[in-house]
């Protein structure tokens, strides 16, 4: 099935298979550069059916590092264009993620105090290490309904560069699973306390995406969330629940962040969570989370997921894809899960991912 075509909002997806959206810091001041465009080319060419290019930022003081894409401005298009056409010209289809780190945007690129759902100060930690806090100033009603037109005119910026979808970031630590968790968000308003009210913003978002900007969101969202306090089973299910209701083209079922991690965090971790919201959903469900091909093709095969995602797969082994398909499996060389790919984005240097098994990754 991982070679089946597929479909999201009526869009044919030529193959199950998703990359996953991963930052490597090729961009300069937001622009898009020769650098960036050749590696969305490059992955392109690898065979996968949809390539999610990574987290841009929807205002100009929502970045979390110097090497973030913009969507936050109308200049930003004609590079994103570039890679839009680059990567459908090699067959896939295309997305870019639309980010806003709220609470741990860098305080160092803004100048001034990160804004998040309450005053707080707000921890960034990578794998167990803390990696640099800020203290954060409560968003106001005024900013909210600023944002959502921010999140409207991003996703109408990715339609004119030429992008299929927009992916929200409502996972991870960022702006809208800050309001989700009762940790994040103490607003005595309608968009704290009760879980109705903590969707309310993303709700909002979904809903204004789907009637001004005229291109297919995707939602990311933490299904499974580990930390005591934060996001339960059922609220996860809630919030997908209600994002589809509020128009959104398929969700994909991601996992929430703990300061400290377990040391073994088995592969395919997510796929409970992806299953739960695939029983309560009628739009399409993408998993993730350290997925082998078996895993992958057994997630499809059970129903559980309708799309599976990698993003980690593709740094190890660029070609796994093309090889599966070629019948040469045991020449895939896996993912180790050792995560340097992922620290060296988030050290205060904020270098670029590299590899320890695919020393020629970028």
């Amino acid at each position: 099935r991982l070679f089946q075509e597929g479909y999201i909002a009526g869009v044919r997806i030529p193959n199950r298979i998703v990359v996953a959206p991963v930052g490597v810091g090729l961009s300069q001041r937001g622009f898009v550069t020769e650098a960036l465009i050749k590696h969305y080319a490059e992955l392109a060419e690898r065979g996968p059916g949809l390539i999610v290019v990574e987290g841009a930022s929807v205002s100009k003081d929502a970045r979390d590092s110097h090497g973030m894409l913009g969507i936050h401005d109308d200049e930003f298009v004609g590079g994103l264009s570039l890679i839009a056409d680059e990567v459908k010209s090699r067959g896939p289809r295309v997305a870019i993620q639309l980010l806003h780190p709220g609470g741990v945007a860098s305080p160092r690129i803004r100048g001034n105090a990160p804004k998040a759902p309450s005053a707080a100060e707000y921890l960034m930690f990578v794998h167990g290490r803390h990696a640099f806090s800020a203290y954060a100033e409560e968003l106001s009603k005024a900013e909210l309904r600023a944002l959502v037109e921010k999140f409207v005119e991003a996703a109408g910026r990715a339609k004119d560069a030429g992008f299929d979808f927009v992916q929200i970031n409502a996972g991870h630590g960022w702006l809208f699973s800050q309001f989700l968790s009762p940790r994040t968000n103490n607003r005595r308003d309608e968009y704290g306390g009760p879980m109705e009210n903590r969707v309310r913003f993303a709700v909002e978002v979904a809903e204004a995406v789907r009637r001004q900007a005229g291109v297919p969101a995707i939602f990311r969202i933490d299904a499974s969330h580990p930390t005591y306090g934060g996001v339960s089973d059922e609220e996860a299910v809630y919030f997908a629940k209600a994002l589809e209701e509020a128009g959104a083209a398929a969700i994909e079922a991601s996992g929430g962040l703990a300061p400290i991690s377990p040391t073994v965090i088995p592969r395919g971790h997510l796929l409970e969570g992806a299953a739960r919201l695939k029983k309560a959903l009628r739009i399409p469900v993408i998993a993730i989370g350290g997925l082998t091909h078996e895993l992958a093709e057994r997630a499809l095969e059970s129903g559980a997921a309708d799309f599976v995602a990698f993003a980690r797969a593709f740094i190890a082994d660029p070609d796994w894809v093309v090889k599966l398909k070629e019948g040469r499996a045991e020449d895939i060389r896996p993912c180790i899960r050792c995560n340097v790919c992922i620290d060296r984005g988030f050290s205060l240097r904020q270098l670029p991912p590299k590899c320890t098994v695919n020393p020629e990754f970028l």
